[in-house]
């Protein structure tokens, strides 16, 4: 066991003050007690999962994820830092393991009773020795949880001090160290299959995580960097409310013309409004393409969240390309409803995001999701629900008791949607969140899927919550009865045979339009350059448009389409498959590549889109 250090200071720091230039300021006035950060983290970590049944993990986490640090090895290492004015981070031999101490103050006696129990039967102590342990340097698994145990337990054995043992020798405050019990949440007490029991304990353990490093990461940068803390937004309780007031009135006069296309568009606002008074759960919203589910999916979401006193919208969404197009709608909206504050309500996470739309408290609100409405890409969303990254994981708890939109939802990869839709299963059933299934095209998720020979399944999100999901809009089929007559679809001769046509043969057709404008659809990118190359040459107007393009060169190019479609002039478009979910186009004629029937579904998303011709034309071709 080690000794009390007689030159050790009375009180213990937590980490220094960093100045402007990034040098240490040797005033330890400025730096931030231990037992001060410890406290507040715990308090943070705590609130942040208010209502989830964790919160007692979280404090339990956040009071002990520095207990290493009130060893004399670390004190002094701060001291070396206030003497050299800046720390050398190859210098190794300075930096000290003050994450196991906690964990070994939460986990060691219960190892040392039963190394393989300890680590595998849910408990609270184990959570918070998973957090404390590996809450710098990412989420590691069990067998190096396993290992640190196994050092320290020698360590004891031998006669040696563990981490613990020398920072309670250099004075850990009797609170920190009291055994007060702590229990996991009722639903991880129910009775269940084991696989199921871990899957839902192992998200625990990243809830609790994610909370621990957002608490710690704001309150060393409150104490280390106040002017960052400071910089960031800060978000009044009724932004919710007022967001809900002006969409609402903001949308009742964009939907007030009275085409088809727009009678469409209000019936499916007012369902979305109807439902909104619906308990939190799982939601499907099926809109034909042009039915307006982007705008009436946020109207939605706000109202939902603010009846049910849920903390925010996430809407996710595939491509950066629909997120360039959605988040300028927003954009549109935010300008002119007059909400103070309305600049930081929004905060688009995407790596498309033009710079130049970047700010300090963007940035700073885009780490943790500390805004009202975000608009992300499933990348990001679906990396923040798994990876083990700090800069990922730190964001998850902010979807507890918050609105998940998932827009355009068939995109998702069919060998990621298994544990794409356990983690989603678990937002719903466990911490309050509410999730829509929102596309024209609704993909077989809700159901159990068997996989190719009959033996695997893939649980559909049903089975995973235990109840049925609800459709926002009942009377959809007659809303597709309705804007289907907008497009008339040639699938080949009388025989059902698709024509089969070479690049040249469909450039010609598109520069033989009586109207000048149309588009081809095709399946891979070099497709798409290739039949660009052939319209090239024969019109002044081709465009081309893949995800071989720079993000700002795809945003250009569609500007130029949309504007070139809105003044008649001509354009001749050779796109993949990027244009489909529910990116604004509108041509009189479209041609698509045989595919799969969504995908056919949603190139007639972009012929005639507004309903403005008695009908669009789509040709299938092979």
């Amino acid at each position: 066991m080690s000794e009390p250090d007689p030159a050790f200071p009375r009180i213990h720091y937590a980490h220094t003050f960093q100045m402007p230039e990034g040098q240490v300021d040797p005033d330890r006035s400025k730096w931030q007690p231990l037992a001060e950060h410890l406290e507040n983290v715990g308090g943070l970590a705590s609130a942040f999962l208010a209502g989830t049944g964790l919160e007692d993990v979280a404090r339990r986490a956040g009071e002990r994820h520095d207990l290493g640090k009130y060893s004399c090895a670390f004190q002094r290492r701060l001291d070396n830092l206030a003497r050299e004015g800046t720390e050398d981070a190859s210098n190794e031999p300075q930096r000290v393991d003050h994450a196991t101490a906690g964990a070994v103050q939460s986990l060691l006696d219960r190892y040392i009773a039963s190394p393989s129990a300890s680590l595998s039967v849910p408990s609270a102590e184990l959570a918070a020795a998973f957090c404390i342990a590996f809450h710098h340097g990412g989420l590691q698994n069990r067998e190096e949880l396993r290992r640190r145990m196994q050092r320290q337990k020698e360590h004891r054995d031998e006669g040696r001090s563990t981490l613990l043992d020398d920072a309670i020798a250099g004075g850990v405050p009797e609170r920190f160290l009291e055994a007060s019990p702590v229990r996991l949440p009722a639903f991880l007490r129910e009775r269940a299959d084991s696989k199921t029991v871990m899957r839902r304990f192992e998200f625990a353990i990243r809830m609790v995580y994610s909370a621990l490093l957002d608490a710690d990461f704001l309150d060393t940068e409150r104490s280390m960097r106040p002017d960052r803390h400071e910089a960031r937004p800060n978000q009044e309780e009724s932004m919710l409310a007022r967001l809900r007031t002006s969409l609402d009135e903001w949308l009742d006069a964009k939907c007030s013309s009275t085409t088809d296309v727009n009678r469409v568009r209000r019936e499916v606002l007012e369902s979305c409004r109807e439902a909104a008074f619906k308990d939190p759960g799982l939601f499907t919203l099926t809109v034909p393409t042009g039915g307006g589910k982007t705008l009436s999916s946020l109207a939605f979401a706000l109202r939902h969240a603010e009846r049910k006193r849920l903390r925010r919208v996430v809407v996710v969404i595939p491509y950066t390309s629909i997120i360039d197009q959605t988040a300028s709608e927003y954009r549109s909206w935010l300008s002119q409803s007059g909400i103070e504050g309305a600049s930081t309500a929004l905060i688009e996470h995407h790596s498309g995001l033009d710079p130049g739309r970047e700010t300090l408290e963007s940035r700073l609100a885009c780490e943790n999701w500390d805004a009202p409405l975000i608009v992300t890409t499933s990348v990001q969303f679906f990396e923040s629900l798994h990876a083990r990254k700090s800069s990922s994981v730190r964001k998850l708890h902010r979807l507890a008791r918050s609105v998940v939109v998932l827009d355009e939802v068939q995109t998702l990869a069919p060998d990621l949607l298994q544990p794409c839709l356990d983690v989603l299963g678990h937002l719903v059933r466990d911490y309050g969140t509410t999730c829509v299934i929102s596309t024209a095209t609704q993909p077989a998720l809700l159901e159990d899927i068997v996989k190719p020979g009959g033996v695997e399944k893939i649980e559909g999100l049903q089975t995973l919550i235990g109840r049925p999901a609800e459709e926002i809009v009942p009377g959809h089929k007659s809303h597709f009865e309705t804007l289907n007559r907008r497009v008339h679809y040639h699938w080949g001769n009388a025989a059902g045979e698709i024509p089969s046509l070479s690049w040249d043969e469909l450039a010609e057709r598109l520069t033989r339009l009586e109207h000048g404008q149309g588009m081809a659809i095709v399946n891979t990118r070099g497709d798409a350059r290739a039949l660009f190359e052939r319209l090239r040459k024969q019109s002044p107007h081709a465009r081309h448009l893949s995800a071989l393009m720079c993000p700002k060169h795809r945003r250009r190019t569609l500007d130029e389409v949309r504007k070139a479609l809105v003044e008649g002039q001509p354009c001749l478009l050779a796109a993949t498959q990027l244009v489909e979910a529910g990116v604004n186009l509108d041509f009189p004629t479209v041609y698509r590549a045989v595919a799969g029937l969504d995908s056919i579904v949603q190139a007639g998303g972009r012929c005639n889109r507004e309903g403005s011709r008695p009908s669009g034309d789509v040709f299938i071709f092979a």
